[in-house]
């Protein structure tokens, strides 16, 4: 009984010890479970009912769980859509951040300015980037499809946005704005307490950056 009391007692003194640090957290808590927590578990309760955003709801149990899984054919090429994307991405992301980060990873000046540049979409908004890519892959008035036809590569402007191409198109924003995290992840590896005397013996040996890789 004392131990619980003692255990209590201890909980409640932790409490006090931190109280303004919970009170710094409760609005941010309390916007997550206004905002996230909330619409999730509303929408989640819809996954049960035959409901077409207006009038009555009707129970249909699994009904559309199983339309889903095995008559919705738009279901499964989103996923495999979505699979494509995210490893295409992975590939391409990936190996060249690793050599960008052997290439920047010694502090100097001009290392740090390209890191800064290369890192910038990575903090930079969605929408900024959207815009900016639009800008640049739009089929008529676009800067890629000018540039291409001023070299005299194509004749007619390319659809970049088409069906065709959109994946491509896609994975291209992808790899701009997210390199630059996977950057900074593989220069904090490299320079590291675990990897710093391997990667600094390798260095003083003037291996080149491929060796290191």
């Amino acid at each position: 009984m004392r131990k619980k009391e003692n255990k209590l007692s201890m909980t409640l003194h932790k409490i006090k010890e931190e109280r303004t640090t919970y009170l710094m957290l409760l609005p941010n808590l309390i916007m997550f479970a206004v905002f996230t927590i909330y619409p999730i578990a509303w929408a989640l309760s819809f996954m049960f009912y035959e409901y077409k955003g207006f009038g009555e709801k009707k129970w249909i149990g699994l009904d559309n769980f199983i339309r889903i899984f095995t008559r919705d054919h738009d279901f499964w090429d989103s996923v495999i859509h979505t699979l494509e994307y995210v490893g295409l991405k992975l590939i391409y992301t990936l190996p060249l951040a690793l050599l960008l980060a052997v290439l920047l990873q010694k502090s100097c000046r001009r290392n740090s300015v390209a890191q800064s540049v290369i890192f910038m979409p990575t903090i930079m908004s969605q929408a900024v980037m959207a815009l900016i890519f639009y800008l640049i892959f739009n089929t008529y008035n676009g800067s890629a499809n000018q540039y291409l036809q001023s070299l005299g590569i194509i004749n007619q402007p390319i659809n970049w946005l088409g069906v065709n191409l959109a994946m491509v198109t896609v994975i291209i924003v992808a790899v701009w704005g997210g390199i630059g995290n996977y950057m900074i992840y593989f220069i904090a590896g490299l320079t590291g307490m675990l990897g710093y005397n391997t990667f600094m013996t390798r260095e003083r040996k003037n291996e080149r950056p491929f060796g290191i890789i």
